[in-house]
């Protein structure tokens, strides 16, 4: 301590941080004060001992009083206490006002340094957070939940600068975690090992998340006991691995890995939970349109069965509808034969086509094309040129016939719903009147009569039994009943017939 005073007197007062820092009791001033004042008392002391023994004189209180009456040097003396413990004030003062300002200037730049920090980890925070608004903006759904987790995990890859970063998914059994997605080669090579981790391993993180479902981590995965090193990421030090919930169920777990010590924290458990947030939605609007793709292709199977069964060819055929040919006057007739070459090239062809057909010595140049509502093939068309002229079908004239097409197979079809309904229509009128008939018989025998009578009128049946019973009765018996000829008058075939019927129908077996 009088080492430093000693040099804050001669040198000046100086700069220890270590001990500006270091707590001060009592305050410098105080201490100062006090060695200044010990040290200038020595002054007086030591010159008044000094001329004590120089005259050889007895030590006394009367012999110092006389000694500073009578020796004016020794006056000045005696104020030296006064002026070093002034000075020592003085300097007390300045190293306290010192300490307090660096000990300010250490808290602010302190202060400083953490908000920096905290500046930091916030412009941080915002990047992520704006990385994965834009990611979800992005998002788009595809048939492909491949792909669209690949590029997810790139692009969150390369924006957040993580070492590796991984997607399982749950199997349908719910025993393992199955590697979905993996960004780099080393993905790529993983999803070729088929890597799985089964759900068993405790020790294994994605494994804890999915039972813990939050988020969980390790500032080093080394230290883990049973932890398993994979040799394709020999870097891997930090882990963090986050469940992907939808609907209460765990779907899989975004897998992040880090190749520094301690590289995650809340923040970062954070971010990811909204990522797995994203990922959970992604994959279950992949499954929903996965699911509506499904059932649209079913609907599309069912109506495609349907139009099937509607558009019966051999029923149009047998009523003579549905064709027409058209031909110039000069021009002879084709032949069915070449008719029927045009037809098996139509309906070969997605859309019109121009095509070669042989006919009668001779190469027709004739425009095909197949007749559809939908994927059901319901006829044909063929425009033939004259004869052995070249090509003159344009593109345009293509695209007009493809136009046309479809509005003969949309009116075609709109034709054929009319006629279906007006068949229904007279059914359910016929079987109205039918009903009318039996419910004014009299008896068992007229209802059984007019039933017969009926149902040969309408169908064109040329003999009709019917016979009521129990089964046992119906089983046993053999044999028809005679012919009474008591048949009841029937009413003539009218339009609702269809034309099945035409005059008396044949005699009505009855019982």
């Amino acid at each position: 301590m009088v080492r430093r005073i000693f040099a804050r007197i001669f040198r000046g007062p100086g700069i220890n941080p270590d001990q500006l820092m270091k707590p001060v009791r009592p305050p410098y001033v105080v201490t100062y004060l006090l060695v200044g004042l010990f040290l200038g008392g020595l002054f007086p002391i030591s010159a008044t001992t000094y001329e004590i023994v120089s005259k050889g004189l007895t030590f006394s209180l009367a012999t110092i009083g006389v000694l500073h009456r009578t020796e004016p040097l020794l006056w000045m003396v005696d104020t030296a206490p006064l002026f070093l413990g002034v000075y020592a004030l003085v300097l007390g003062l300045r190293e306290d006002v010192l300490r307090k300002t660096y000990i300010n200037l250490v808290t602010e730049r302190e202060n400083i340094s953490e908000l920096q920090s905290l500046t930091q980890q916030l412009e941080r925070r915002t990047n992520q957070l704006k990385v994965v608004a834009q990611l979800s903006e992005q998002l788009s759904v595809t048939e492909n939940l491949s792909e669209q987790l690949h590029g997810m995990l790139e692009h969150f890859r390369a924006n957040f600068g993580f070492y590796h970063a991984m997607v399982y998914l749950t199997d349908d059994a719910q025993n393992k975690l199955v590697l979905a997605e993996a960004t780099g080669s080393v993905g790529r090579e993983l999803k070729s090992l088929r890597h799985a981790i089964p759900l068993e391993m405790t020790d294994s993180l994605p494994v804890r998340a999915v039972h813990a479902r939050e988020a969980i981590w390790a500032d080093n995965v080394r230290e883990i006991e049973g932890w398993q090193p994979n040799p394709l990421l020999p870097h891997v030090y930090s882990e963090m691995s986050v469940p992907i919930v939808v609907d209460d169920r765990v779907l899989g777990v975004l897998d992040v890995l880090e190749s520094r010590i301690a590289a995650f924290d809340d923040g970062d458990a954070s971010i990811m939970t909204i990522m797995a947030m994203q990922l959970a939605s992604t994959i279950r609007n992949v499954r929903v349109f996965e699911e509506v793709e499904a059932a649209l292709q079913r609907a599309q199977a069912l109506q495609n069965r349907y139009q099937q069964q509607v558009w019966d060819r051999n029923r149009i055929a047998r009523r003579n509808r549905g064709i027409a040919v058209y031909r110039q006057p000069d021009l002879p007739p084709l032949s069915e034969e070449t008719i029927a070459r045009g037809r098996r090239q139509a309906l070969t062809r997605e859309r019109p086509t121009e095509v070669a057909v042989p006919a009668e010595g001779r190469v027709e140049q004739a425009l095909v094309a197949p007749v559809k509502i939908g994927d059901v093939l319901i006829g044909n068309l063929q425009l033939y040129g004259k004869s052995g002229a070249a090509s003159s079908w344009t593109d345009d004239d293509i695209q007009f016939v493809e136009a046309v097409i479809d509005q003969v197979a949309q009116a075609a079809d709109n034709l054929r719903l009319f006629e279906e309904t007006q068949e229904r229509a007279n059914r359910e009128r016929l079987i109205t009147e039918i009903g009318e008939k039996m419910r004014r018989a009299a008896d068992m025998d007229t209802l059984m009569r007019v039933t017969t009578a009926e149902l040969s009128r309408v169908l064109g049946g040329a003999r009709t039994f019917v016979k009521l019973g129990s089964a046992e009765r119906l089983a046993g018996e053999t044999g028809t009943p005679p012919d009474t000829g008591d048949t009841p008058p029937l009413s003539p075939p009218d339009s609702a017939s269809n034309g099945r019927m035409n005059g008396t129908p044949p005699p009505v077996e009855k019982e």
